[in-house]
Protein backbone atom coordinates (compact mmCIF):
# COMPACT_ATOMS: atom_id res chain seq x y z
CA UNK A 1 0.00 0.00 0.00
CA UNK A 2 1.64 3.06 -1.55
CA UNK A 3 -0.71 5.49 0.85
CA UNK A 4 1.19 6.75 3.95
CA UNK A 5 3.77 4.22 4.37
CA UNK A 6 4.97 5.72 7.32
CA UNK A 7 2.25 5.10 9.67
CA UNK A 8 3.02 3.09 12.85
CA UNK A 9 0.33 0.39 12.13
CA UNK A 10 -0.74 -0.50 8.47
CA UNK A 11 -2.80 -2.98 7.64
CA UNK A 12 -3.44 -4.12 3.73
CA UNK A 13 -6.05 -5.76 2.05
CA UNK A 14 -5.62 -5.44 -1.23
CA UNK A 15 -4.26 -8.50 -2.97
CA UNK A 16 -3.44 -10.38 0.37
CA UNK A 17 -3.72 -9.40 4.20
CA UNK A 18 -1.05 -8.47 5.82
CA UNK A 19 -0.20 -6.26 9.26
CA UNK A 20 3.09 -4.18 9.11
CA UNK A 21 4.60 -2.16 12.58
CA UNK A 22 7.26 0.00 11.35
CA UNK A 23 7.52 -0.86 8.22
CA UNK A 24 8.00 -5.13 9.25
CA UNK A 25 5.61 -7.91 8.29
CA UNK A 26 4.31 -8.75 11.66
CA UNK A 27 4.84 -12.79 11.62
CA UNK A 28 1.52 -14.97 13.00
CA UNK A 29 2.21 -18.04 14.75
CA UNK A 30 -1.41 -19.69 13.58
CA UNK A 31 -2.87 -18.62 10.45
CA UNK A 32 -6.44 -18.60 11.80
CA UNK A 33 -5.20 -16.29 14.22
CA UNK A 34 -4.22 -13.84 11.29
CA UNK A 35 -7.55 -15.07 9.67
CA UNK A 36 -9.58 -13.94 12.65
CA UNK A 37 -7.89 -10.78 12.37
CA UNK A 38 -8.80 -9.83 9.05
CA UNK A 39 -12.33 -10.72 9.53
CA UNK A 40 -12.41 -8.24 12.44
CA UNK A 41 -10.72 -5.68 10.40
CA UNK A 42 -13.12 -6.67 7.41
CA UNK A 43 -16.32 -5.58 9.65
CA UNK A 44 -14.66 -2.10 9.85
CA UNK A 45 -14.99 -1.88 13.81
CA UNK A 46 -18.35 -3.71 14.07
CA UNK A 47 -18.25 -6.03 17.28
CA UNK A 48 -18.77 -9.63 17.22
CA UNK A 49 -19.27 -12.16 19.82
CA UNK A 50 -17.70 -15.54 19.60
CA UNK A 51 -20.25 -17.21 17.46
CA UNK A 52 -20.54 -14.16 14.86
CA UNK A 53 -17.12 -14.53 14.91
CA UNK A 54 -16.99 -18.56 13.76
CA UNK A 55 -19.96 -18.24 11.57
CA UNK A 56 -17.94 -15.83 9.37
CA UNK A 57 -14.94 -17.70 9.45
CA UNK A 58 -15.19 -21.27 9.21
CA UNK A 59 -18.82 -20.73 7.77
CA UNK A 60 -21.28 -23.89 8.01
CA UNK A 61 -19.04 -25.57 10.70
CA UNK A 62 -21.10 -26.82 14.20
CA UNK A 63 -19.73 -24.58 16.77
CA UNK A 64 -19.77 -26.63 19.27
CA UNK A 65 -17.68 -26.95 22.51
CA UNK A 66 -14.19 -28.12 21.21
CA UNK A 67 -14.51 -25.61 18.26
CA UNK A 68 -15.67 -23.02 21.05
CA UNK A 69 -12.16 -23.93 22.61
CA UNK A 70 -10.29 -24.05 19.49
CA UNK A 71 -11.70 -20.24 18.85
CA UNK A 72 -10.42 -19.71 22.23
CA UNK A 73 -7.17 -20.91 21.28
CA UNK A 74 -7.17 -18.71 18.01
CA UNK A 75 -7.81 -15.58 19.75
CA UNK A 76 -5.43 -16.16 22.74
CA UNK A 77 -2.83 -16.47 20.21
CA UNK A 78 -4.21 -13.49 18.36
CA UNK A 79 -3.36 -11.44 20.80
CA UNK A 80 -0.49 -12.50 22.33
CA UNK A 81 1.07 -11.70 18.75
CA UNK A 82 -0.06 -8.23 18.78
CA UNK A 83 1.05 -8.17 22.30
CA UNK A 84 4.71 -9.67 21.23
CA UNK A 85 4.69 -6.90 18.51
CA UNK A 86 3.33 -3.51 20.96
CA UNK A 87 0.32 -3.12 18.73
CA UNK A 88 -2.46 -4.76 21.50
CA UNK A 89 -4.42 -1.53 20.87
CA UNK A 90 -5.53 -2.64 17.85
CA UNK A 91 -7.86 -5.07 19.27
CA UNK A 92 -10.79 -4.56 21.44
CA UNK A 93 -12.30 -7.29 23.58
CA UNK A 94 -15.46 -6.97 26.20
CA UNK A 95 -17.99 -8.49 27.51
CA UNK A 96 -17.62 -11.17 25.59
CA UNK A 97 -17.38 -8.45 21.75
CA UNK A 98 -14.47 -8.84 19.87
CA UNK A 99 -13.59 -5.38 17.10
CA UNK A 100 -10.59 -3.74 15.63
CA UNK A 101 -10.09 0.19 16.79
CA UNK A 102 -10.02 1.67 13.33
CA UNK A 103 -8.72 4.88 14.66
CA UNK A 104 -5.32 3.25 15.53
CA UNK A 105 -4.24 1.90 12.46
CA UNK A 106 -3.87 2.45 8.45
CA UNK A 107 -6.06 0.67 6.11
CA UNK A 108 -5.95 0.66 2.36
CA UNK A 109 -9.92 -0.41 2.50
CA UNK A 110 -10.35 2.42 4.70
CA UNK A 111 -9.18 4.92 2.93
CA UNK A 112 -10.23 3.84 -0.10
CA UNK A 113 -14.22 3.76 1.93
CA UNK A 114 -13.51 7.68 2.61
CA UNK A 115 -12.46 8.33 -0.84
CA UNK A 116 -8.28 8.79 -0.88
CA UNK A 117 -7.23 8.67 -4.63
CA UNK A 118 -4.18 6.62 -3.86
CA UNK A 119 -6.13 3.94 -2.37
CA UNK A 120 -8.64 3.82 -5.13
CA UNK A 121 -5.79 3.98 -7.56
CA UNK A 122 -3.79 0.86 -5.47
CA UNK A 123 -7.32 -1.20 -5.70
CA UNK A 124 -6.42 -3.42 -8.45
CA UNK A 125 -9.42 -5.88 -8.15
CA UNK A 126 -8.41 -8.04 -5.14
CA UNK A 127 -9.12 -8.17 -1.54
CA UNK A 128 -8.19 -10.29 0.78
CA UNK A 129 -7.15 -13.05 -1.66
CA UNK A 130 -6.85 -15.68 0.59
CA UNK A 131 -10.04 -15.54 2.41
CA UNK A 132 -13.15 -17.26 0.79
CA UNK A 133 -15.29 -15.16 3.11
CA UNK A 134 -14.20 -11.81 1.64
CA UNK A 135 -15.61 -12.26 -1.78
CA UNK A 136 -18.92 -10.26 -0.67
CA UNK A 137 -16.57 -6.92 0.41
CA UNK A 138 -14.51 -7.55 -2.84
CA UNK A 139 -17.27 -7.28 -5.18
CA UNK A 140 -18.55 -4.24 -3.77
CA UNK A 141 -15.14 -2.85 -3.63
CA UNK A 142 -15.12 -3.87 -7.43
CA UNK A 143 -18.10 -1.49 -8.04
CA UNK A 144 -17.65 0.95 -6.05
CA UNK A 145 -14.55 1.28 -8.16
CA UNK A 146 -15.60 1.11 -10.72
CA UNK A 147 -18.39 4.01 -10.03
CA UNK A 148 -15.39 6.31 -9.03
CA UNK A 149 -13.60 5.78 -12.31
CA UNK A 150 -16.85 7.08 -14.17
CA UNK A 151 -17.04 10.18 -11.86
Amino acid sequence: MPVRSDAHIRITTFGYFDVYVDGRAVSFKLARSKEILAFLVDKHGAGLTRPELFAGVWGDRLYDRRMQKQLDVYIRSLRETLRDYGIAEILQMEKGVLRVDPDTFLCDAYLFSEGDHTAINAYHGEYMSSYSWASTTESALFWRSRSKTTE
